[in-house]
């Protein structure tokens, strides 16, 4: 309910006033901050709990895809995975970051963050855009060990570093 009302008033309203403002407080565990500039004109589409699964991935349902165009076209596909007072709904233990004997095994992941990067990635390679995954939490601070547990997970499994970032809650009341 909470993703509803949040983002669905953000789908209503100019992306200027508040889904680009909100999206600017975003960063990563190492303090970087990819969308802090965005041209004044940047169209949006917003897409709710998309069902995901390319070829090769675990399925996953994230709870916001974002996609947005530039006006010089460069795209970027964000996707938000939100969450309140819980955590991640599954993570990689021991036994499932260990090496498997077959190929086809090393691209599934447990790891939800992991999963929604592996499938988003092939889809902004698809479509010629840059993909970001934004971990939506009610924390203070960066929750650094679940975003690294994710990159573990990620390369565990021979991918390279996501593009994980985060933002919380919190951020709301100061755009109001």
């Amino acid at each position: 309910i909470l993703t509803s009302n949040v983002f669905g008033v953000f789908k209503y309203l100019s992306p200027k006033s508040a889904l680009l403002p909100f999206l600017s407080k975003a960063v990563s565990p190492e303090g970087e901050r990819p969308f802090e500039n965005f041209p004044p004109d940047v169209k949006v589409e917003h897409k709710f709990w998309p069902w995901l699964e390319e070829e090769g991935c675990n399925g996953c349902e994230p709870d916001v895809l974002i996609r947005m165009k530039w006006p010089d076209g460069r795209r970027v596909i964000v996707l938000i995975e939100a969450k309140y007072r819980s955590g991640k709904s599954s993570e990689e233990d021991e036994e499932d970051s260990e090496d498997t004997s077959s190929p086809e095994d090393t691209k599934l992941l447990v790891d939800q963050l992991a999963r929604e990067w592996d499938n988003l990635k092939q889809i902004a390679e698809r479509e010629g855009a840059e993909p970001a995954l934004i971990y939506l939490t009610a924390h203070l601070g960066c929750p650094v060990q679940d975003i690294r547990s994710s990159q573990n997970a990620l390369s565990s499994r021979g991918h390279k570093k996501a593009n994980i970032y985060w933002l919380s809650w919190r951020h709301i009341p100061l755009l109001i």
